[in-house]
């Protein structure tokens, strides 16, 4: 099926299903995507009315609607920075999840490291390292973790043989 817009019959639609459903989720995949054409601009502000509009209509219902946006093609930017376009979206979402490369990780070609990472108005911010084996299972470990496993890789490497001899 082709996407649902967020224009004024896609936000009726959504908002009679989420009556209907008694909540649930509305998946926006991607938000470049399901926006309408009227000639505004992503960098605008007014680009995410309608985004707002909807949320209004479904709030009510108990719905959830979960965003799925591109990064901008900035190589530093993390987090809600991250977020290509006008700085409204992150500003209109109450928690934003996002997946960047592990640029510090091993990826070696056999594995795939990412960081996935949160940031809240009412939560802790929490960032997971995901790496993917070359058989693709996932495993996950916490940021504190990762950090202390890759200091004692460090120290290690800067000890001299008698001294990794020695710590062995």
């Amino acid at each position: 099926e082709s996407p649902e817009y967020i224009d004024e019959q896609g936000i009726a639609r959504m908002q009679t299903w989420a009556k209907h459903s008694g909540g649930g989720i509305i998946l926006i995949d991607s938000l470049a995507t399901c926006m309408p054409s009227n000639g505004v601009s992503e960098n605008d502000p007014e680009f995410v009315q309608p985004l707002a509009v909807l949320q209004e209509k479904v709030a009510p219902h108990g719905a959830t609607i979960i965003v799925i946006h591109h990064t901008s093609k900035t190589e530093s930017a993390k987090g809600v920075v991250a977020s290509r376009g006008t700085s409204a979206l992150p500003a209109l979402c109450s928690q934003i999840i996002y997946l960047r490369h592990d640029d510090e990780g091993e990826n070696d070609g056999d594995s795939k490291q990412l960081i996935l990472a949160t940031e809240s108005r009412a939560a802790q911010s929490v960032e997971l390292y995901l790496t993917m084996d070359k058989k693709g299972k996932w495993s996950a470990k916490s940021s504190d973790a990762l950090r202390k496993e890759r200091l004692r890789k460090k120290t290690l490497e800067k000890l001299n043989s008698r001294q990794r001899e020695s710590y062995e």
